[in-house]
């Protein structure tokens, strides 16, 4: 794993062998909703340019870990639109530190957004038995390409 300097400060990380054709570039750190890429005039985005070389097949490209300068290809994945949807963060708005949880009244509402449609999961004394409840809705729904808020072995037995 090499690092590729970047403006402000960043570094994107990139494979031993992607370095020296990456370095031929003036890569720039760029912060599009909340995550920062690594990006420059010629080629646009380095994941991109990474999938691109290596025959990814189709338009859209995951950050596996969400670490948007982590272009290391085994952090790279082919998807789709709705796929790459799936594997975000946590929006910021709601009271809840935990995806797909927000505070209603004096409970705590699970709900999962699936194919554009919102799924309301029931409402919860305990905030992080709604993020539980999300976490498995989000396996179940969305696969590999769930992000959720524990750690997936939580949900071993469950999946």
């Amino acid at each position: 794993m090499r690092l590729i300097p970047l403006t402000r400060g960043k570094f994107a990380q990139v494979d031993d062998e992607d370095y020296e054709w990456l370095m031929e570039y003036n890569w720039q750190a760029r912060h599009v909703q909340n995550v920062w890429y690594a990006a420059c005039r010629q080629l646009g985005y380095m994941h991109r340019a990474i999938a691109e070389r290596y025959g990814f097949l189709i338009k859209f490209v995951d950050h596996k870990d969400i670490d948007g300068l982590n272009n290391q290809k085994q952090n790279l994945r082919q998807c789709t639109k709705r796929q790459n949807q799936q594997n975000q963060r946590k929006r910021h708005g709601c009271s809840s530190q935990y995806k797909g949880v927000c505070v209603a009244g004096t409970k705590w509402g699970a709900s999962i957004r699936v194919n554009g449609k919102r799924i309301h999961l029931s409402y919860y004394d305990d905030e992080i038995e709604a993020a539980r409840v999300y976490d498995r809705a989000a396996i179940e729904y969305f696969g590999a390409f769930a992000k959720i808020n524990f750690p997936v072995t939580d949900y071993a037995l469950a999946c």
